[in-house]
C-alpha cells in the first residue's frame, strides 16, 4: 500500500513538474497579433440587485475611449427587487447609446443568467460581444484594446480579471485570495497560448455575435446555473474554426471585488468545482489528475507518522510544488501586469492542497448557493 502511494505520488509530480514547465515556456512567448481597426462593440451586462454598484459600473463603462458610432451599452435588469431597474432607465434617458432589458420572470429550460445574456444579444447590433458584471471595474481603454485583438481569425477573446481590496479587510487573508484568483487567469491564458484554452472568467470577456449565433448560444449547457463563461468557451474550442485569444495588454485588466464572507466565498468556490465532469473528458482528466496529486500530499501526511522516510518525500514534494509554482505564475505575473504578492506562494501552495482535496469532494455531495436564482 505504502510503495504504491510512494509511486503514484513521485509519478503524479514529475507530470506536474512538467507541465509547469511547460505552461511557463508557451505563455513566455505568447504575443497575439493586434489590428488597429475596431469593430462595433456591444458592451453587455446581467444586473440582480446591483442598485449599490449601478453608479460605479456606469461611471466606470462611459468613460471608455471608444468611437462613439461603434459602441453600444445593454444593461439587463434581471428580476431586481431594488431600484437598479429605475436606475438604468434613467441613465438610458440620457445617453441614447444606452439599451435596458427587464426582466421579470424565471423561464423553463434556461438558467436566469444565460437567458438575461441571450436576451442582450439578440437586442445587439455590435459585431463582438463584450462581457462584464456589475461590480466590475474596467480602465479607459479596456474596451478598445479588448477590440484590437480581433484580427480577422479571432473568435474569442479572453480577459484578465484581478481582485481588489476593500477597505478593512485582512491583509493577508485578502493577498491569498487575489493570489487564488489569479491563478485562473494564470491557467486561462497559458491554456490559450497551448490552443487549448481551459478556463475563463465572465467578468471580461467578449466573441463575435456572428460565433455565439453559429453555435446556438450556450447549447446543451443552457440550462445549467453557471458556466456562461468557461462552458461556452468550450463550445468554441471544440465546436467551431474560430481562434480563441487572451488579452494580454495591462489596458484590459479587469478588476472586481473578492466574496465578502465565508459563505460567499463557500458557494463561490463550490460552483467554480461543479463543473469539473461537464468538461470534456481532456479537461475532466486533468483536473481528476490535479485532484489525485493533491490528495496524495494528505495520505502521505497521514502515514509519515509512521515513517520518517515519507515524511522527508512530502516535504521534498512541498518544495518542488512551491518553485514550480513560484516560476510560473512569475512569468504570467510579468504577461498579465498583475501585483500580487508572491511571498505568501508558500503558504497557499499548502492551502491549497487541502483547498482542492475538499471542495473537489465536497461538490459531489453538496449544492450551491446563487444571488441571481
Amino acid at each position: 500500500m505504502v510503495n504504491i502511494l510512494i509511486l503514484i505520488f513521485v509519478l503524479l509530480l514529475i507530470g506536474y513538474s512538467i507541465s509547469l514547465i511547460y505552461f511557463t515556456y508557451k505563455i513566455d512567448r505568447y504575443d497575439p497579433a493586434r489590428k488597429k481597426d475596431l469593430p462595433f462593440l456591444s458592451i453587455v451586462v446581467s444586473l440582480h440587485n446591483e442598485e449599490g454598484n449601478v453608479k460605479t459600473l456606469m461611471k466606470s463603462l462611459l468613460q471608455q475611449e471608444y468611437p462613439e458610432e461603434k459602441l453600444e451599452y445593454i444593461f439587463v435588469n434581471d428580476r431586481s427587487k431594488d431600484k437598479t431597474g429605475g436606475m438604468l432607465d434613467k441613465y438610458s434617458v440620457e445617453n441614447k447609446n444606452i439599451k435596458v432589458i427587464h426582466i421579470n420572470d424565471i423561464q423553463n429550460g434556461i438558467a436566469p443568467k444565460k437567458r438575461a445574456i441571450n436576451s442582450a444579444i439578440k437586442k445587439s447590433i455590435g459585431e463582438v460581444i463584450l462581457l462584464t458584471d456589475a461590480d466590475a471595474q474596467h480602465p479607459k481603454k479596456w474596451a478598445k484594446t479588448m477590440g484590437s485583438y480581433f484580427t480577422e481569425k479571432v473568435g474569442m477573446v479572453l480577459g484578465n480579471v484581478q481582485y481588489k481590496k476593500m477597505s478593512g479587510s485582512n491583509n493577508l487573508l485578502f493577498e491569498l485570495l487575489k493570489l487564488d484568483f489569479f491563478t485562473i487567469s494564470a491557467i486561462a491564458a497559458s491554456t490559450v497560448s497551448m490552443k487549448y484554452p481551459a478556463t475563463c472568467i465572465g467578468t471580461n470577456m467578449a466573441f463575435r455575435k456572428h460565433v455565439y449565433e453559429q453555435l446556438n448560444g450556450y447549447g446543451k449547457y443552457k440550462n445549467i446555473q453557471s458556466g456562461d463563461d468557461d462552458l461556452f468557451l468550450q463550445r468554441v474550442r471544440d465546436e467551431s474554426d474560430w481562434k480563441i485569444e487572451y488579452a494580454i495588454d495591462e489596458n484590459t485588466k479587469v478588476f472586481t471585488f473578492p466574496p465578502s464572507s465565508w459563505r460567499q466565498f463557500y458557494n463561490q468556490r463550490l460552483r467554480f468545482a461543479s463543473k469539473g465532469f461537464k468538461y470534456p473528458f481532456r479537461v475532466t482528466l486533468s483536473l481528476l489528475l490535479l485532484y489525485l496529486f493533491n490528495l496524495s500530499f494528505i495520505l502521505l501526511l497521514l502515514f509519515s507518522f509512521w515513517s520518517h522516510n515519507l515524511f522527508v518525500l512530502l516535504v521534498f514534494g512541498i518544495v518542488i510544488k512551491v518553485i514550480g509554482e513560484h516560476i510560473f505564475l512569475s512569468k504570467v505575473k510579468s504577461k498579465l501586469s498583475s501585483d500580487v504578492n508572491f511571498g505568501i506562494i508558500p503558504i497557499a501552495s499548502i492551502l491549497h492542497i487541502f483547498y482542492v482535496v475538499y471542495f473537489g469532494a465536497a461538490t459531489q455531495f453538496q449544492s450551491y448557493e446563487w444571488g441571481s436564482n
